[in-house]
């Protein structure tokens, strides 16, 4: 597999609570929500 959704799998087997755009994962001092969203001009 290539591509973006290949990526999201390989990473899916390292951080289980991964999601298409953001994931939960354990902080020094609990639970931090990482979130990222692109946004590209033209498209």
């Amino acid at each position: 597999m290539t591509g973006e959704f290949a990526l999201i799998e390989r990473l899916r087997v390292r951080f289980p609570d991964i999601g298409d755009d953001a994931a939960v994962v354990e902080g020094p001092e609990g639970p931090l929500l990482l979130a990222a969203d692109s946004v590209v001009a033209g498209v």
